[in-house]
């Protein structure tokens, strides 16, 4: 399993690339998944916050995400992602209920309140 999240577009890119920086295509995601997250550091390279609020930004409205991890990390990926704004419910993983590791889908609500 990787460690970086996998994220599924909901449109299709052109089909001629253009040289602009700033691609005119679609870079909204339907869907992220996320099978571990890097462990938790005060870098700021590599944070839990940092990696919610961005998915936040690539998400579209109506999004989700899933996150499957340890207990402590997805706990702190909870109170984050609950801080954004999201809506956030813990399930158990394939491997049951008392599994070390749990799985959290989060939806991104249509607007910020």
């Amino acid at each position: 399993m990787g460690r970086s999240p996998h994220c599924h577009r909901h449109c299709a890119a052109p089909e001629k690339p253009t040289p602009s920086p700033s691609p005119p295509h679609c870079t909204a995601f339907v869907a992220c998944r996320c099978d571990a997250m890097p462990s938790p550091s005060p870098s700021p390279l590599c944070n839990i916050t940092g990696i919610v609020l961005e998915m936040d930004r690539i998400l579209r409205p109506g999004g989700r995400a899933y996150i499957r991890d340890s207990v402590t990390v997805i706990y702190l990926v909870k109170e984050t992602a609950e801080a954004v704004g999201w809506k956030a419910d813990l399930g158990e993983t394939e491997e049951g209920p008392y599994a070390s590791r749990r799985l959290l889908r989060c939806d991104k609500p249509m607007s910020h309140r």
